[in-house]
């Protein structure tokens, strides 16, 4: 394998470079350039309750939360969503992979 990316890598050499790239800035679409008002004091952008909870580590709970009215906004990768529960206890998540079902020996 090492010989073949070698023998690759010298015939790349061999040829010429291509041509830089040229960026091609474009407008982005108005619509996505609202940007909806922020919650005043500590007013919740969304309230949810929790449907499941089932651990996937020691120490390490997951939760499937559900809207109490209206949608929960589409998935994104990497995004951190805030929640804060009535006794002031705050947590923030990072989203890793698409939401998943719980494994069927969920308890709690």
């Amino acid at each position: 394998m090492n010989a073949l990316v070698a023998t690759i890598e010298a015939e790349a050499t061999l040829l010429p470079a291509p041509e830089p790239m040229v960026p091609a800035p474009q407008q982005a679409p108005l619509h996505l350039a609202d940007v909806p008002a922020a919650p005043v004091g500590r007013q919740p952008a969304l309230r949810v309750e929790v449907r499941r909870k089932w651990y996937t580590a020691a120490g390490v709970a997951a939760f499937e939360v559900a809207p109490i009215s209206g949608v929960l906004p589409t998935f994104q990768p990497g995004r951190t969503s805030t929640y804060t529960c009535p006794t002031g206890w705050c947590a923030s998540t990072r989203s890793r992979t698409a939401p998943q079902s719980p494994p069927s020996t969920a308890s709690e």
